[in-house]
């Protein structure tokens, strides 16, 4: 599972690290304009490696709301209550959802994390599927 899936860079590196085994997939990315960087890299690997893929495009969170959300260069976050005042022009909401409420049945072997400081609430928002 790859939290904050960015451009693809990680499903990259995972998919060349495993070429032969079967792999299953799930990337977190509520940044749309990043999805299709995530999609090329999916186009690279079909056919050369087995995996099936499942996108969320939404922000993982401990609650399912509706988060202030910033883009800033490669790093993107969810805005605290406590950072509001510093909000930028590269502000926009995007939905937030826990992990637990979506994903059922599907086993979880490797999780890495990348919300610039969200890891709590992400971790809180999925401790059924850790445990």
């Amino acid at each position: 599972m790859d939290i904050g899936g960015y451009k693809g860079d990680t499903i990259g590196i995972f998919l060349n690290l495993f070429p032969k085994s079967q792999k299953f997939i799930i990337a977190v990315e509520p940044v749309l304009e990043f999805l299709e960087d995530i999609n090329e890299v999916v186009n690279f690997f079909k056919g050369k490696t087995p995996f099936q893929l499942i996108v969320i495009p939404s922000a993982l969170y401990d609650k399912n709301v509706i988060v202030p959300f910033e883009i800033q260069g490669v790093a993107s976050k969810v805005i605290e209550a406590e950072d509001k005042r510093k909000i930028s022009s590269a502000f926009r909401t995007v939905p937030a959802v826990r992990l637990d409420d979506i994903l059922h049945n599907i086993p979880v072997n490797y999780v890495k994390i990348d919300v610039e400081g969200a890891d709590d609430k992400v971790l809180r928002g999925m401790e059924r599927i850790i445990h």
